[in-house]
């Protein structure tokens, strides 16, 4: 009998790690509060939103880029917020290390994703700007999903995605944000 209660113990001690582990500290699956936001995933329409920088470039990593990538995501969200239109924010890094390319992103975030680590053999970088890889960088693209994304086709994925609008540096992204912050046209600032 003592087996069996020394079983039953250990049992709900190891669910109650779990338990932790899954709901600890604000009481959300896995947390992370300066990275996390929501993703609609009701399928439709997306506008995807990537930003690539790194932390060792002077373009890239200061106060005024940061502000100005900042600022363009939190307006896109809030234009997209009476259309038909979801945003996906992606944050990528140029750097080697996760951690720095992480504490890098975090100065414009949070970002829906985030894509860090292997400096220019980063997947995202491989995947949104082969070639020459110059920083900061701000590329949109439009995306379909369907409503079904349990078992979401890739290949289906990639034929919706269309690259819609690029800008390559710091200035042509100031130029961005000066149209976004002194225009009402909204997404037609971006050419969408």
């Amino acid at each position: 009998m003592n087996i069996e209660r020394s079983l039953y113990l250990f049992a709900i001690a190891i669910l109650l790690f779990i338990v932790g582990l899954l709901y600890g500290g604000e009481g959300k699956l896995f947390s992370d509060n300066n990275t996390d936001r929501e993703v609609d995933l009701s399928g439709g329409e997306y506008l995807r939103m990537v930003y690539i920088g790194s932390s060792t470039c002077p373009f890239s990593n200061n106060e005024a880029t940061h502000k100005m990538i900042s600022f363009i995501k939190d307006e896109l969200e809030l234009i997209l917020q009476d259309q038909d239109v979801n945003l996906i924010t992606t944050g990528i890094s140029t750097d080697m290390s996760t951690e720095i390319g992480k504490i890098f992103l975090d100065e414009t975030g949070p970002y829906h994703e985030l894509i860090t680590g292997a400096g220019t053999f980063n997947l995202g970088i491989i995947n949104y700007s082969p070639g020459a890889t110059s920083t900061p960088q701000l590329l949109f693209f439009k995306e379909y999903h369907g409503t079904d994304l349990i078992g979401l086709n890739m290949n289906n994925f990639k034929d919706s995605q269309t690259i819609l609008k690029t800008y390559n540096g710091q200035f042509e992204i100031q130029e961005l944000y000066e149209a976004l912050k002194h225009s009402e046209k909204g997404l037609a600032v971006l050419g969408l």
